[in-house]
């Protein structure tokens, strides 16, 4: 058996690490032992449920802002498109320019036939 303190020490640094699911892995197996104490076992599932309230509430964030990154870059193109030949006409190499243009390298290369 697994000493349960040990086990509570391990979920709560993952929380704290932010490695969520991992930590509600650990307090599920907190939760699920019969030898843990009564107390510790309604921690872990107080701790499951809130863990999953985050995660719930991450989850959709991060597909909403996917589309509306796409159509931000898609209406900035041609304004950093410019700006990668201007670059370019100053002499300027791709790796240099990627640092200073939030666009890839092959995006760099595409506009070298503009110059």
């Amino acid at each position: 058996m697994k000493n349960p303190q040990l086990m509570i020490e391990k979920a709560q640094m993952l929380e704290q690490k932010g490695l969520l699911r991992r930590a509600m892995s650990v307090w599920q197996d907190i939760a699920v032992q019969t030898s843990t104490q009564e107390q510790a076992r309604e921690v872990a599932w107080e701790r499951l449920m809130r863990i999953s309230a985050m995660l719930e509430h991450r989850q959709p964030l991060c597909y909403e802002e996917k589309p509306k990154r796409r159509s931000e870059n898609l209406r900035t193109a041609e304004s950093d498109r410019l700006q990668v030949i201007a670059c370019l006409k100053r002499g300027m190499t791709p790796s240099q320019i990627v640092a200073l243009v939030p666009r890839s390298i092959s995006f760099i290369y595409s506009c070298k036939k503009y110059v």
